[in-house]
């Protein structure tokens, strides 16, 4: 294939070669789409300038249609691809191609892996973010989408009606159809003898019994005889001849924490209860994975069984166990984690600690390893999952892809953690982490400017917020968050103050809950106390793999109380990482030019110019969230005098 390619599935982008074009606006984006899938290219002007503007004067809609034109004139710095006379305006239907048709070409071509089939489940929502443009649009969006569906039913159907593929194969496509057609019943009943192929099924049978409520409930019918038939035959099957289930990849991670071996010391049985208490307790507060109930590992106590013997019996995915040794008016404590298929540690460290923290009534200690603990089973996670198709994997698995993605700050990686955490939120709306991850998410993307419609994308991360806060109140994460949002979407200083208090107590250890109040601090005038829970955040998660974000707030801090040479400092430390964190480049740049590094700010200017375009400081001092004025100002000067633009003059309050 040559030539341009538009994508319309999980999200649009068109592309030439090796290079993305940003067209953001989305009438811009409505126009390239409509021509692109049109019969011929070609309408005329005034039926365009119509669907496009359709509450404007026509000759306004003229005019702006001929704005839009010179604008992707220079976006796509091509002269052929878009054509106009003076009543029409065509697209080269030869030289563009839609990844519809490469998604159909993949799949008739046996090509089912994870990113085929998540475009397969995005498309029922394909090109919906057009929709509001105008009603003509809307109908013919929607009509388009219907005939995009249908043929890839149609491709799927042949293919998960094929024999000769494996079960697991079939199953993933025949799923993959009930995304797009949830009462497409010769799915279903390939879902089903799929799973019963797979030794699962207690699986089989869930698949009928969602199928039927759904039929009941939607449409006040039954399945059919043929798949009745079928849920009795396997029923029969299973009474007969029970086997186990196999665990598929998509079954819920869990971790136990065992009780630590304290031999050949003379510490208490309650101590070592206390601290599995206090282990399984803060894991449990972290809300994933799931963590096995103390009451049910403490039988383990001054037993010493393998990893995988935890796995069998508790039926864990991951299990902590260690050891306490104590000298003097000290304690050293090891700890492991371990996969429990195969006994292969994650992770191991070794803590010292006061004796005396070991009786203290919340063991300080238990903080500590809960936070390196639960980062290392998100990464062996997301490396045990990462070649595994999206339709087959559980919202915790998601939430991890997509951070993963969120936080390489790169734009065609962002979007696609955006259409992974709409699965998540879809697939179990009461997955409070879900939500508060899809609310940073629109957080990043309005701050770096990748936002087409800012207000929208705010009202959509406030309602994600609530709903986080409202499934899990005592998450002091999401209430964090909100408090940051108050702040620094509208200077709500009161409430997002009580938030973050109210956060801090919920969450004293949680590294997640500290870091997101350190930068706010020094918004509120208060960047001394930012400072002190900004270095406890970084004590508290020494291996974080966001440390670059962790930096960033606490160069902010730094940078509030004056200490402008940490602030570069850790502000560059966190460039490095990343280089494309627009809101951690602008706190840079203000610091290098506090401290007379002009040609540092200048360059880091510039590039920073590539990263946000059409930034203009006037614009960011009208949002910048620092609540003294004069230091807005004195942080917008600094911006200026690294060569950022202005646009407009500064006006006083």
């Amino acid at each position: 294939m040559t030539g341009y390619v538009l994508e319309i599935t999980d999200f649009w982008r068109l592309s030439f070669e090796d290079k993305t074009f940003q067209i953001k606006a989305p009438r811009a984006r409505a126009l390239i789409t409509f021509l692109a899938l049109t019969t011929g290219g070609m309408r005329s002007r005034e039926y365009l300038a119509q669907l496009l503007w359709p509450d404007v004067p026509a000759t306004n809609a003229r005019a702006s249609l001929r704005q839009l034109m010179l604008v992707l004139k220079q976006d796509l710095q091509d002269a052929d691809l878009l054509q106009q006379s003076r009543n029409d305006i065509s697209l080269d239907q030869s030289r563009i191609s839609t990844d519809v048709d490469v998604l159909i070409g993949r799949l008739e071509g046996g090509e089912h892996n994870e990113h085929t089939l998540a475009q397969v489940g995005a498309l029922p929502r394909a090109l919906a973010d057009l929709e509001d443009i105008s009603e003509d649009l809307s109908v013919w969006l929607r009509v388009q989408r219907e005939r995009i569906v249908a043929r890839v039913a149609t491709c799927l159907q042949t293919q998960y009606s094929d024999r000769a593929l494996p079960a697991r194969m079939r199953n993933r496509l025949a799923k993959a159809a009930q995304d797009l057609d949830p009462f497409d019943e010769d799915a279903v009943r390939v879902v089903m003898a799929s799973h019963t192929e797979l030794n699962n099924s207690v699986a089989a049978l869930r698949v009928y019994g969602d199928f039927f409520e759904m039929l009941d409930r939607e449409l006040g019918a039954e399945p059919s005889v043929e798949t009745q038939d079928l849920a009795v035959s396997i029923k029969l099957a299973k009474d007969k001849n029970p086997v186990s289930v196999m665990p598929a990849v998509s079954d819920e991670v869990s971790v136990a924490v065992l009780p630590f071996d304290a031999a050949g010391t003379d510490l208490p049985e309650h101590i070592i209860i206390g601290l599995l208490d206090h282990v399984t307790c803060q894991l449990a507060g972290l809300r994933a994975p799931a963590v096995i109930s103390s009451n049910s590992t403490r039988r383990f106590l001054r037993q010493h069984p393998e990893p995988r013997e935890i796995g069998r019996v508790l039926q864990a995915t991951y299990a902590v166990t260690g050891a306490i040794r104590t000298d003097g008016e000290k304690a050293a404590i090891s700890v492991q984690l371990a996969k429990t298929s195969d006994n292969r540690v994650v992770w191991a460290n070794r803590h010292v600690c006061a004796l005396d923290d070991l009786y203290d009534v919340n063991i300080p200690i238990a903080a500590e390893i809960v936070q390196v603990v639960s980062p290392s089973i998100n990464s062996a996670e997301l490396t045990r999952t990462v070649a595994t198709p999206l339709t087959e994997l559980e919202p915790y698995h998601l939430l991890l892809r997509a951070k993963d993605l969120i936080f390489q700050l790169s734009w065609p990686e962002f979007e696609r953690a955006g259409v992974l955490l709409k699965h998540a939120t879809t697939q179990s709306p009461y997955f409070a982490p879900a939500h508060a991850l899809m609310a940073e998410w629109f957080a990043i993307a309005i701050w770096q400017g990748w936002s087409r419609t800012p207000q929208d994308d705010q009202v959509a991360l406030e309602g994600h917020l609530q709903k986080a806060i409202s499934l899990s109140p005592g998450d002091g994460r999401a209430l964090a968050l909100w408090g940051h949002s108050q702040l620094v979407m509208h200077r709500r200083y009161g409430k997002a103050e009580q938030a973050f208090e109210t956060a801090l107590e919920l969450g004293p250890n949680d590294a997640e809950t500290l870091i997101w109040t350190v930068p706010n601090f020094a918004f509120l005038g208060q960047p001394e106390r930012g400072v002190a829970i900004g270095e406890k955040a970084m004590k508290l998660s020494p291996l974080d793999p966001f440390v670059f974000r962790n930096e960033h707030f606490l160069s902010v801090a730094c940078y509030g109380i004056g200490d402008f040479e940490r602030a570069a400092a850790l502000g560059q430390s966190s460039y490095e990482r990343v280089p494309n964190y627009a809101s951690n480049m602008r706190t840079t740049i203000a610091a290098l030019v506090a401290v007379g590094r002009l040609n540092d700010a200048r360059y880091l200017a510039s590039q920073h110019a590539e990263v946000e375009q059409g930034f203009s400081v006037s614009e960011f001092f009208k949002r910048a969230a620092f609540r003294s004025e004069d230091t807005r100002r004195q942080f917008c000067d600094r911006l200026l005098s690294a060569g950022m633009p202005l646009d407009a003059a500064l006006t006083q309050d």
